[in-house]
């Protein structure tokens, strides 16, 4: 009874079925302390009050967080600014609680079914996806995305790190890691409590430890800000590679494919391979012209005949003039 974000594109037209048994709106759902991202069982509206009763009476429920119409809404049980009305079937929210809880909604017609004995409760640590360990999360976020995103005119490769950084101290506020080449969706920068940015106060990004020029408005709680095209600093390390490497694919373990990354000092021929264990050449993802700097390719985990490869370790290795070197990686189904 967990939920999910779903990321789509020309929503007009398209309609998201569920095959299975329907889930009791009795159901028990699991909470950890901190924000838990739960489907709404019930299939009438509620106020949250109501709904969220079982949690809320007991002092537990901290928030909650919907957005019905796009936009970020929120309930706090006693606050007195309320924007969140009302709970509805077919959409998911944040609850954020301050110790272990089960949850179950207050429209229950009969007494909670009881957890199997076989069950065995999940190990999750919250948060927000994609969130780094040494970022303090905080019930305050802007999300930054992008969907084509350049660095001094070129695109960032799948693999990159990007973190954000306050201004005013350089402390980390938040990152992610770009999933496919210029491509990275709702990375969450941190404001408020347990952060050092301050709503209102401004922050950078950096990718791969390269800092960029361009500052950006920690504006509003929820706010969404597309970034398209980055400058590295004067400061930062943005020249041409003095020599030739091949970088640790991403991700690895990898299912289906996997981005492989190497850069050269200049422009020539390059070749990379992939080989199984034993030695034996399984694919050549790219063999021809690669550029000066940074190059990516991707392995869609299938043999030189187009058949997928089985489940098992690997050996790429990249090939570009007299260099030659090789990585390990995974490829599990």
């Amino acid at each position: 009874m967990s939920g999910y974000w779903i990321n789509v594109n020309n929503v007009d037209g398209i309609t998201l079925s569920f095959s299975g048994l329907a889930v009791p709106d009795n159901a028990g759902i699991l909470l950890d302390a901190g924000w838990n991202l739960v489907s709404y069982l019930p299939d009438v509206s509620l106020e949250p009050s109501v709904a969220l009763a079982g949690i809320e009476d007991d002092g537990n429920l901290l928030w909650a967080y919907g957005a019905p119409d796009g936009n970020i809404q929120v309930y706090q049980p006693g606050g007195g600014n309320n924007q969140l009305e009302s709970m509805d079937p077919c959409y998911g929210y944040w609850l954020k609680v301050s110790h272990s809880d089960v949850l179950h909604y207050a429209t229950a017609d009969s007494s909670p079914p009881a957890l199997p004995p076989s069950y065995t409760r999940p190990n999750r640590s919250l948060a927000v996806s994609n969130t780094p360990v040494d970022v303090e999360a905080t019930t305050n976020w802007v999300n930054v995305y992008s969907g084509d995103l350049k660095l001094d005119g070129r695109p960032v490769p799948a693999g990159a790190e990007i973190t954000a950084h306050a201004v005013a101290d350089d402390s980390k506020v938040g990152g992610c890691i770009v999933r496919e080449d210029g491509v990275f969706g709702f990375m969450s920068v941190y404001a408020g409590d347990g952060s050092t940015l301050r709503p209102g106060e401004s922050f950078y990004l950096s990718v791969d430890g390269a800092e960029t020029i361009e500052t950006f408005e920690w504006t509003g709680f929820g706010d969404r800000i597309e970034v398209l095209s980055l400058s590295a600093t004067n400061g930062s390390d943005n020249t041409l590679p003095a020599e030739y490497s091949l970088h640790q694919n991403y991700p690895n373990p990898f299912n289906p494919a996997t981005h492989i990354r190497f850069t050269l000092p200049s422009a020539g021929e390059a070749r990379v391979e992939i080989f199984n264990i034993l030695g034996k050449l399984i694919a050549v993802p790219f063999d021809g012209q690669a550029v000066a700097g940074e190059n990516s390719v991707i392995w869609d985990g299938r043999s030189t005949n187009g058949d997928p490869v089985a489940t098992g370790v690997y050996l790429y290795r990249l090939t570009a003039g007299e260099f030659t070197e090789t990585k390990k990686m995974m490829l599990l189904k």
